[in-house]
């Protein structure tokens, strides 16, 4: 129960960080150019995934509804992609581990799990086709959003 509180706990911090700059940061420079890409802030991209020995699979792909959330710059394990039907970077998004297990001073269970179970979500662009995420700037994954994106 701590373990989840002290998750819970980590997830509003961040969110709280994020509006503090502005609503949202932004790790792509395309971005920030004059000719500003800008998606809608009533979708998102939603991606089940799992991880089992180092190999990383889609389980489901959908749009949904509300906003992406805030992604603070920095170094991570993982970082996803959201490519246009053009092939320009529309974003992109770094995000930790999912196997690690964080836990408080004294915990005493495990701290890395082989296989899991996990959502990602992301800003919805109009205009997205593929969403491709790294490791160690290797690609591990490439899933094709272009069906879901066109049908909303």
């Amino acid at each position: 129960m701590k373990i989840l509180i002290r998750i819970i706990f980590v997830g509003i911090l961040i969110t709280a960080i994020g509006w503090m700059y502005g609503g949202g940061l932004c790790l792509n420079a395309e971005m920030v150019t004059a000719d500003k890409i800008i998606y809608p802030t009533d979708k998102a991209i939603l991606l089940k995934l799992n991880i089992t020995d180092n190999k990383l699979s889609l389980l489901e792909s959908k749009i949904v509804a509300g906003p992406g959330p805030n992604y603070l710059p920095g170094e991570y394990k993982f970082v996803a992609k959201v490519f246009s039907v053009d092939g320009k970077i529309l974003g992109e998004y770094g995000f930790g581990d999912p196997r690690i297990i964080l836990g408080e001073q004294g915990y005493q269970g495990p701290t890395w799990l082989d296989n899991v179970d996990f959502t990602l979500i992301i800003p919805y662009f109009d205009n997205a086709k593929t969403v491709n995420i790294y490791s160690d700037n290797k690609l591990i994954l490439s899933a094709d959003i272009l069906k879901e994106a066109s049908s909303k």
